[in-house]
């Protein structure tokens, strides 16, 4: 799920969005093409605003990631910047199906996901391992020739 919303530091300075995320691994993360020039803080709080963590660097991803218990979450996103300019951004949340996408062991076996990305478009590939030997090998293809 991605929605898009602005900021501008004298007209709309803050945004607070109340996230309602299911039990399991969660990726919540803000992209911007603008915050590598305008900084933006994307802050993260659980039910009883306990911060969670906080980005402000001037990139143009700024992900929260975790293995989050479910409930609900508040996520803030500040301008930070004081020139009166309207930028745009996308807040996304992609929550992991462990029932579908569950690999056991070790066997060093290859598995291919075939996903479909539109060109001209920007596309978000996030990829989640719970162990400490996590070292994957990514590849994109482009009718049969691999490009990347």
């Amino acid at each position: 799920m991605v929605v898009a919303d602005t900021l501008n530091p004298y007209t709309n300075p803050v945004d607070i969005w109340i996230a309602e995320l299911p039990k399991g691994p969660t990726v919540i993360f803000l992209y911007s093409e603008d915050t590598p020039k305008y900084r933006v803080r994307f802050e993260m709080y659980d039910s009883e605003t306990h911060k969670l963590g906080h980005d402000d660097r001037l990139d143009d991803l700024k992900p929260h990631f975790g293995t989050i218990s479910g409930g609900t979450y508040y996520l803030v996103v500040t301008a930070l910047y004081t020139e009166n300019k309207t930028i745009s951004y996308k807040l996304g949340c992609a929550v992991a199906d462990f029932d579908t996408f569950r690999v056991l062991g070790g066997t060093g076996d290859t598995f291919s996901f075939n996903i479909t990305i539109e060109g001209g478009t920007t596309t978000f590939l996030f990829l989640l391992d719970l162990s400490e030997t996590f070292n994957p090998d990514i590849y994109v293809y482009d009718q049969g020739q691999k490009v990347g």
